[in-house]
């Protein structure tokens, strides 16, 4: 058998010696599959896709629980934050009103 590629012949190698193939098929049918093999390969494929989908379906459901559990954390971050800052503030006035009156003390003494 040959090929032409190109506008050249390229000679293709022969699987047997017997350039007629009258063998019907019956050496290399392990290469073929049936219609049932197929359609159970086929059977599998979808099913497994289906799981796939059903899989991501119930991922992308679960998004908004985890966006507000996420924004919940982080408004109790927060939180904590802002009454760190007002512990703060308060404690930085009443030093520095304590301070204020021993220093106002101080001057009459």
């Amino acid at each position: 058998m040959a090929e032409i590629t190109g506008g050249k012949i390229i000679s293709m190698p022969s699987h047997s010696n017997n350039s007629d193939s009258s063998d019907n098929g019956g050496k290399n049918m392990d290469k073929y599959v049936t219609h049932e093999e197929l359609q159970r390969v086929a059977d599998k494929i979808t099913n497994r896709i289906d799981l796939l989908d059903h899989d991501m379906q119930n991922n992308f459901d679960r998004i908004p629980d985890k966006i507000e559990i996420a924004l919940n954390e982080h408004d109790e971050r927060t939180r904590a934050e802002h009454k760190e800052t007002q512990r703060f503030i308060i404690g930085t006035l009443i030093i520095g009103g304590l301070s204020l009156i021993v220093g106002i003390i101080a001057l009459f003494i």
